[in-house]
């Protein structure tokens, strides 16, 4: 676990015998509110910093959220967007979703979309920033997830997560 106050540049992580430090994450805060401010919204925050870690208990973020899709766990982006939870099982589906959206908007849009994306509106904005509205992005983004595979069951993965984290 950890947190991030962003606007003092100070991170907080906390490690036991089974659980590494969520490191990369926070420290992704910091530096992604250092160099392009304060986002429009938590689903980016999360999702970028989520987004910085390769894998988690071996798998992608794109991985992951497929493993959601099969098992019907994925919620719409306008849910995403307005009713983003941090804590327990359902924070961590928001913020597996919300990375693979992220690297799926920095893969097919580019950096410089994904960085106006995150300080001009979010999801709020999408037509604006991406020239796409916000139920093509998501039926593009779920067809990206279908063809990915899902290596295990959300089960079996959120048992791992709960147990050793995913850094």
């Amino acid at each position: 676990g950890g947190s991030a106050i962003e606007m003092e540049g100070t991170a907080f992580v906390v490690a036991n015998d089974s659980v590494r430090p969520s490191l990369r994450h926070e420290t992704m805060h910091l530096l992604a509110w250092r160099a392009w401010g304060p986002p429009a919204s938590s689903w980016l925050s999360e999702g970028l910093a989520t987004a910085a870690v390769p894998a988690c208990r071996g798998l992608t973020a794109e991985q992951i959220a497929a493993v959601l899709d099969r098992s019907h766990r994925l919620v719409p982006l306008d849910s995403l967007r307005q009713n983003f939870t941090v804590a327990a099982e359902q924070g961590v589906i928001h913020y597996y979703e919300s990375a693979s959206l992220v690297r799926y908007v920095d893969r097919v849009f580019g950096r410089s979309k994904l960085r106006a994306l995150w300080s001009r509106g979010g999801l709020a904005n999408v037509s604006e920033v991406l020239g796409v509205d916000a139920p093509t992005l998501e039926r593009n983004w779920r067809a990206s997830i279908a063809r990915t595979t899902a290596p295990t069951s959300w089960p079996a993965l959120w048992s791992e997560i709960g147990a050793f984290g995913c850094e």
